[in-house]
Order: C-alpha cells, then structure tokens, then sequence
C-alpha cells in the first residue's frame, strides 16, 4: 500500500471512532502513517481495505496495525493450503522415499516444493524422511501435532502478498484455486487411511 492508502485507512479509522478516540498531532498522524506504510509495503490496497472493514466489525477501540495485521491474516488463510491437503502432499512426500539399489530422488528439491507451513513444521527433508519411518499411530500422533502447528501458525504466519486480492476478480481466482486438489486423486488403496 502507497502512503497515500495507507492515509485514507487513516481516515477511516478516525471516522469510524470520533467518539472515543483522541484526535492526533499531525506530527502523530505522520509518524502512524510512515509506520503503517512501511509495515503494509506488500499489501494490496483492496486487501488493505477489507481488512480494515473486518477490523471495524471486531474491535471495540480504534483499528491498530496489529488488528489490521490480524485481519490481513484471516485474509490470507482463507486462500491458503487446507490443512489436510497440506498433510496430504507431506504424506505424498514421504510415500517417495527409496530404498536401498533404486536410483536416489532429490529430497531438497521435493522438499522445496510442499506448502510453507508444511516446510516450517518439518523443518528439513530429515524430518520428512523420519516420519516415513514412523508407524500409522505415530503418524496418527504428528498429525494432530501438524494440525496444532498450522493452527498457530495460521495466525502468525508472515504476510504473503500472493495470497491477498488485488481485487474481485483475483479474489474469486484465488477462491477457485483454492477449491482444486492439491493432488491428483488416486485409484485404489494407497495404505494411509
């Protein structure tokens, strides 16, 4: 967002609590306002904008950063990976692993490839390729770790421009996108359910 919309979101802000908020110092305004728009750089402004009409309806005091920030993050989880697809292209990864006499795969690069939660989580491929190693109660066991993680995570997650909307047309791209599997479906008994 430019200083410029990060100012109107100013404006909204007084706006919606004249009464109860405390007019600021220009010199205030200013320093809010630089803040503001160095903090929200990546931001689409649309984004921006529905987050703070989220805000509204939520806190009971005048929208911070951090309440817009929150708001931005509900954004971006609802285009985000599902939870369990992203435990599905673990899984997948995993199912990958050979043994002993078959050419080796490029682990990094398969690793690379999972969602960002899912690679926050494990931390490196070792973990992944431990996991492959675990019984189904274990893997029964880490996946409600991984749900708990994402959870959290979800929450605290980074802002990532790709997954706020420019507009409303990219908001119902990033809706559809959201509905395609992240896999393709399997025929048959694939031995993880």
């Amino acid at each position: 967002m430019t200083v410029d919309e990060v100012t109107a979101l100013m404006r909204w802000n007084v706006a919606m609590y004249a009464n109860c908020a405390k007019p600021l110092s220009e010199e205030n305004a200013a320093t809010q306002i630089t803040i503001w728009a160095a903090e929200l750089a990546n931001v689409p402004a649309y984004a921006g904008q529905k987050a703070m009409r989220k805000a509204f309806t939520v806190c009971k005091f005048p929208v911070t950063l951090a309440d817009l920030c929150d708001q931005l993050r509900s954004i971006q989880a609802e285009y985000a990976v599902p939870v369990a697809d992203a435990w599905k292209k673990i899984l997948w990864m995993i199912s990958r692993v050979h043994y002993c006499g078959e050419p080796p795969l490029d682990y990094p690069a398969m690793f690379s490839n999972l969602p960002d939660v899912a690679r926050d989580w494990l931390g490196s491929y070792h973990a992944a390729l431990a996991l492959n190693n675990m019984s189904d109660e274990g893997r029964m066991y880490k996946r409600s770790e991984f749900e708990r993680f994402y959870e959290k995570w979800t929450k605290t997650a980074p802002l990532n421009p790709v997954l706020l909307p420019v507009n409303e047309e990219v908001e119902k791209q990033l809706a559809a996108e959201r509905q395609k599997p992240l896999l393709r479906p399997k025929r048959g008994y694939d031995g993880w359910y």
